[in-house]
């Protein structure tokens, strides 16, 4: 349970387990309904980073991304854990997010790389891809 008293539906865990382990989709998107955290959608396995930066909601979100990239022509991928909170969201909202996030981090953990997301310029190719292959 985070500081806000939400929880994370154990969904979450088995949504999160097969995207790392069997590759059963591109990404997931949790977000908060009531006093819990829930997987709310799952993005279709080849859907391209544009694609899902274009999608993102005028609202709080939290999303496990597998990106790929190329590194000196190798193809690779991690998995990224993006807090989308934009700037133009409800004030409350935006505080239940923030305060609420680690009670998803924590069931999930293990070798995701974090981003915090405010608006679509942090969440540029360029600057995600630098940050994957640094590993943080």
């Amino acid at each position: 349970m985070s500081m806000t008293g939400v929880t994370c539906d154990n969904d979450c865990v088995q949504k999160y387990e097969a995207l790392k382990t069997k590759s059963t989709c591109q990404g997931i998107e949790f977000a908060i309904e009531g006093d819990k955290i829930i997987a709310a959608k799952e993005f279709a396995k080849g859907t391209s980073w544009a694609d899902f930066v274009k999608s993102m909601p005028n609202e709080a979100r939290y999303y496990v991304w597998d990106f790929s990239f190329e590194d000196e022509g190798v193809s690779k991928s991690k998995l990224l854990f993006i807090t989308w909170n934009p700037d133009s969201g409800k004030i409350k909202t935006k505080m239940l997010y923030a305060g609420s996030k680690d009670a998803l981090k924590k069931k999930i953990e293990g070798g995701l790389i974090e981003v915090q997301a405010n608006d679509v310029d942090d969440l540029d190719l360029e600057l995600i891809t630098g940050r994957a292959r640094k590993g943080f």
